[in-house]
């Protein structure tokens, strides 16, 4: 049966350190498809009774990314989400009874492409001082960056082949748009289900 509202539309995670650029291509990935649902993970995880401790010495707000992935579930379920969070892999948790469940209901399998942004460290150093982060929380996300943890995280957690990296400076804004949205129509294409296209 043709479709009203055009053809359905991949979830998305984009991950990556602060300041690398995901709330960038977040904006101009919505504006270019405006029925993908953009969640950011961080002001969702207070909406959704998901927020942890308070982190002293990094002066933020830890999030228990276990309740939180169970909660996203119906929204994977759907489709056309794009997830905002440094990272991917909490959809995908260590192995405990909550986890089971996650990987019971294939819900590792329910994201089409992993993004992580990357930028360089002296960029990244510039941002975080602009943002008033202190010294402990700057290092901490540089040693993040220099030693690709976020990338070795994807990778663990889900196919080699879904993960993408991106790089996150001015003069790769546009580019970076154009191979995601070719990518959603590439994806679209191999996942016709009968909607017509728009």
């Amino acid at each position: 049966m043709p479709s009203a509202t055009g053809p359905k539309l991949p979830n998305i995670i984009l991950s990556g350190s602060p300041g690398t650029g995901k709330s960038t291509l977040s904006a101009a990935l919505v504006s270019a498809l405006p029925r993908l649902r953009y969640i950011n993970v961080s002001s969702e995880a207070d909406v959704r009774g998901c927020r942890g401790e308070y982190d002293v010495e990094l002066k933020t707000w830890e999030v228990d990314e276990k309740k939180l992935a169970l909660s996203l579930r119906k929204d994977l379920e759907q489709g056309g989400v794009l997830l905002d969070w440094i990272h991917a892999d909490f959809l995908v948790p260590e192995l405990d009874d909550q986890a089971h469940e996650c990987q019971e209901q294939g819900q590792d399998d329910m994201v089409d492409l992993v993004i992580q942004m990357r930028a360089d460290t002296t960029s990244l150093y510039d941002r975080y001082k602009a943002r008033g982060y202190d010294d402990t929380k700057i290092q901490e996300n540089l040693d993040c960056e220099i030693m690709d943890e976020i990338g070795d995280e994807n990778r663990d957690a889900f196919d080699e082949a879904k993960c993408v990296v991106l790089q996150g400076t001015e003069k790769d804004k546009e580019d970076n748009v154009s191979r995601v949205l070719a990518w959603v129509k590439a994806w679209q294409t191999n996942n016709e289900s009968g909607d017509d296209e728009d």
